[in-house]
């Protein structure tokens, strides 16, 4: 899934979440996360790939959000993996939980709720929060 760079992060995050939305909108795609999980969840060399690809994954995606606590439009303490990660989770939830569709609304919804949140401070590092490990570029 390739990674926006709009210029803004509430655009980033609205396409970001379509993409997501429709990847996991196709019935195999939901399917194969479902299995992915269940793997993960009784075996634990699945469960250390599933973990080593989404902290990548979050590393990854978290330029978006660094570039915009860049250009001012975050705090400068904004963690891009927290953001993120909530940007993920209702469609983890539908997808895993509610065992309802992924839908456009969904992915309007969760991006607006990420931007508020994140412009709120909601998203601020902690010093003992966990880290995913080092962003790209950190020596």
């Amino acid at each position: 899934m390739p990674l926006p760079d709009t210029g803004t992060l509430p655009e980033d995050l609205r396409v970001l979440a379509r993409s997501i939305s429709a990847f996991y909108g196709e019935a195999r795609m939901s399917r194969l996360i479902e299995a992915v999980v269940s793997a993960a969840a009784r075996d634990p060399q699945a469960a250390m790939v599933l973990r080593s690809f989404f902290d990548e994954r979050l590393v990854l995606a978290g330029q978006m959000v660094r570039r915009a606590v860049e250009r001012g439009e975050l705090p400068p303490e904004t963690d891009p993996e927290e953001v993120l990660s909530a940007l993920g989770a209702p469609f983890y939830y539908r997808i895993l939980i509610s065992r309802r569709p992924v839908d456009a609304a969904l992915a309007e919804s969760a991006a607006t709720a990420v931007w508020a949140a994140a412009r709120a401070g909601a998203y601020a590092r902690r010093a003992d929060a966990p880290s995913y490990g080092p962003s790209p570029g950190d020596a």
